[in-house]
């Protein structure tokens, strides 16, 4: 088949707008919502993930099985919830909890007991708690390889992962809560004699993506009248697991380069470090919740950016020209209104601010795929496969990839103006976002001004001629990447309430160009 011939990609997708959705997403109309398995499930589904790691795969899972089951038939009300996740346990009354205890044979509870212990002892208030009445959990024995469970649950694709998942669906067949056609039922009883040898066999890889596909399901009851369990489940989790333990990285700041003798090196060198400097001292007293962790990544991204362009310009005197600096100003300037916009509603913005990106990359790899298509049907066997690999990981680490909408219009919803006069910024769109656009799409109002000159002929009514103009760096634009590094530094501290006394890189720079002590924008 001819490009020309090819269909669109994602064309299996509902087009609404700007938007492309999924068809599961489409098929569940406006009550859609995309989710996060690490985020949503893997807290949900932990205490079956608990005993498929201690029990083995078998055993963890009929124990899962029994005494999800055993919940079941003892609750009283109906409907009965699917009794598979932490927050369909909280639906247990007392009187349901003690019945559970006297029907519950001791062997089950002694392996329930000990293979929830790293649960019961991180999170103490949990909805499996009960079980632990006349039994102690030990902090200093069952706690230390937790890190590395959530680690493994993290991925979609690792084997505990699918365990879990295929054990969930499980669950939901014997209480009756799932029911399949019959067409596709042995397919199912297949998948899950096949899923044991995950992930050795090409069968049982097949199997963990229906498991994985099928996950999706489990997340959309709690939009409804379970939603006030799950959210305040979710939000004491990880609460809990913030506490475990300090961040690692694996890359630092460095705000110590080394200062070199001669004064123009020692202006550009000190002001590199004093940003660097002044972005680590707010990270290094910034708190986060994992609750509202993509606040915190966003923001935090969009401060690094911006102080990533302010050093980068100022280490490359040779931009310092109407020619290129006005490229860099100006994406200073959309980082700046971006993230004061976002200030307006920090949690939802920023997952808006999340789901886009990944939506771009979700579209780059299918364009990728189409490629790849093209070139083989071209004899062509370049390497297309591990950037794909790359990006789809990359996707499934924050979405499920075939949840993820495609969003062909602006991120926000808005025009960049709408935005800064949103945020109360509109000067500076005026004052510097918009002129300093003309640089980026080279437009007349640019080109004309800094890539032509007039021919000198006056028979040739002083026409112009295109010319590469060589000129002479000039501080001031550093001066102007200093300014907006350190305004996006004000309103990050007025939104989170930070205050220090030390000098900033903007303050520093005006004293080294001008000889200035004290001049510039106050905190």
């Amino acid at each position: 088949m001819s490009k020309s011939k090819r269909k669109p990609v994602l064309q299996d997708h509902k087009k609404k707008k700007r938007r492309l959705i999924p068809p599961l997403l489409a098929a569940l109309g406006e009550n859609h919502s995309t989710y996060s398995w690490a985020v949503e499930m893997v807290p949900e589904f932990i205490w079956i993930s608990l005993l498929i790691d201690s029990l083995g795969a078998k055993l963890g899972t009929e124990l899962a099985n029994k005494f999800s089951l055993l919940a079941s038939n003892i609750y009283p009300k109906e409907p009965k919830p699917l009794f598979a996740s932490m927050s369909s346990f909280l639906d247990l009354t007392g009187v349901d909890k003690e019945a559970i205890l006297a029907n519950l044979e001791p062997s089950m509870k002694t392996q329930l007991c000990h293979s929830l212990n790293p649960l019961n002892t991180l999170c103490e208030d949990q909805s499996l708690s009960f079980l632990y009445h006349d039994k102690l959990a030990s902090k200093s024995e069952t706690s230390k390889d937790f890190p590395n469970l959530l680690e493994r649950l993290y991925d979609r694709f690792s084997k505990v992962s699918v365990l879990t998942m295929a054990t969930t669906q499980y669950c939901g067949l014997t209480q009756g809560k799932i029911i399949l056609v019959e067409n596709l039922a042995d397919k199912v009883k297949n998948d899950f004699r096949q899923i044991v040898d995950y992930p050795k066999t090409e069968a049982s890889k097949a199997a963990g993506a229906s498991f994985r596909a099928a996950s999706a399901m489990f997340t959309y009851g709690w939009k409804d009248d379970d939603s006030e369990g799950h959210e305040n489940w979710l939000q004491y989790f990880w609460e809990q697991v913030a506490g475990f333990g300090s961040c690692k990285q694996a890359e630092t700041i460095n705000t110590n380069e080394p200062v070199p003798e001669d004064p123009f090196g020692k202006i550009v060198i000190s002001f590199r470090n004093a940003s660097k400097k002044d972005l680590k001292e707010r990270l290094d007293n910034w708190g986060f919740d994992l609750n509202n962790i993509e606040g915190y990544e966003v923001v935090g991204a969009l401060l690094a950016r911006q102080t990533t362009l302010a050093i980068d310009l100022a280490s490359a005197p040779n931009i310092w020209t109407p020619h290129t600096a006005p490229l860099i100003l100006r994406a200073m300037a959309d980082v700046h209104i971006a993230m004061v916009w976002l200030f307006g509603d920090l949690p939802s913005r920023a997952k808006q601010f999340v789901d886009d990106g990944l939506g771009v990359i979700k579209l780059e790899i299918e364009h990728r795929k189409r490629e790849q298509l093209d070139a083989k049907e071209c004899g062509d066997v370049g390497d297309y496969q591990n950037r794909i690999d790359y990006l789809e990981s990359w996707i499934n680490s924050q979405r499920i990839y075939d949840l993820v909408e495609v969003n062909l219009g602006s991120w926000s919803g808005l025009t960049t103006r709408k935005m800064a006069e949103e945020a109360d910024c509109l000067d500076f769109y005026n004052y510097v976002f918009q002129p300093f656009s003309s640089a980026v799409h080279s437009n007349w109002a640019h080109v004309s001004q800094f890539n032509t000159i007039y021919c000198e002929n006056p028979a040739h009514r002083f026409h112009k001629l295109p010319v590469t103009l060589d000129l002479k760096p000039d501080p001031y634009w550093l001066y102007l990447a200093a300014k907006y590094h350190s305004k996006s530094l004000r309103e990050f501290d007025k939104k989170f309430g930070f205050f220090t006394d030390s000098q900033s890189a903007f303050e520093l720079l005006l004293k080294d160009l001008y000889g200035e002590e004290g001049v510039g924008e106050k905190k």
